[in-house]
């Protein structure tokens, strides 16, 4: 992993500490002296990935203190992390990384989404959660309306813009995202429930992916929005 960035990062932030002290001891408190910025030199490439990872976060907001408690401080350290390391990266492997971090999994409700659930007659009594499943399409990737290469909504006969997907979809894709949840060291259904149940590793549940919990996983069909066709997925393997 690269530490690199967010090393740099805590240097910077005990070096202005320090500057703010020492001012303090000789008498300069903050309150009766002008306002001024103190400036650290960065080598360019961090300087960057740190731009990149600011933006990312604003368009891949994952994290919220009151959502992702009782661990805000080091889950949301971890995911801004996540971001810098991804930063001159692929979208793919963003967006997998993005996916499976856990606190992505608490703010968007994703983790611990469990496989649908029937009665003794069949009838379907709860359905995966489909909030991640639909933000990741709205939000992250395909947005609402289908578009030409100039940016421009594409239009259907009636001169209505072309959805990009259907509820049919945000269905099958919530499927897709059954069975994650908290990498405590063991696939119990204790862990799979409650990450305070997790013994092993407790100290790292919020910054680990997510692993995948066969038992929960969805097995029924999903189709998923494609260019001319939809895309049949088997269910996912079972962890190794």
């Amino acid at each position: 992993m690269d530490r690199g960035p967010v090393l740099a990062s805590a240097h910077l932030a005990a070096e202005h500490h320090e500057v703010l002290a020492a001012e303090k001891r000789q008498g300069h408190h903050a309150d009766r002296r002008p306002q001024r910025l103190v400036v650290f030199h960065r080598p360019a490439g961090i300087q960057l990935r740190q731009r990149v990872a600011f933006a990312l976060s604003r368009d891949l907001r994952g994290v919220d203190q009151r959502r992702c408690q009782p661990f805000p401080e080091k889950g949301i350290a971890s995911y801004y992390d996540m971001l810098a390391r991804n930063a001159f990266g692929n979208f793919r492997q963003l967006l997998e990384d993005v996916t499976l971090h856990p606190m992505m999994g608490v703010y968007l409700t994703h983790i611990g989404n469990h496989k649908e659930r029937f009665d003794s007659t069949g009838k379907l009594t709860q359905a995966p959660d489909e909030n991640y499943a639909r933000e990741v399409m709205q939000l992250f990737t395909i947005g609402l309306e289908q578009l030409n290469l100039d940016g421009t909504p594409k239009k259907d006969a009636q001169s209505r813009p072309i959805p990009t997907y259907s509820n049919n979809d945000v269905i099958g894709l919530a499927r897709v995202f059954t069975g994650w949840s908290w990498n405590g060291g063991r696939l119990t259904h204790e862990c799979f429930f409650r990450a305070g149940y997790c013994a092993e590793n407790t100290n790292e549940r919020e910054t680990r992916p997510m692993v995948a919990y066969d038992q929960y996983h969805s097995t029924l069909e999903k189709a998923l929005p494609g260019h001319h066709h939809r895309r049949r997925l088997s269910p996912a393997p079972p962890p190794t």
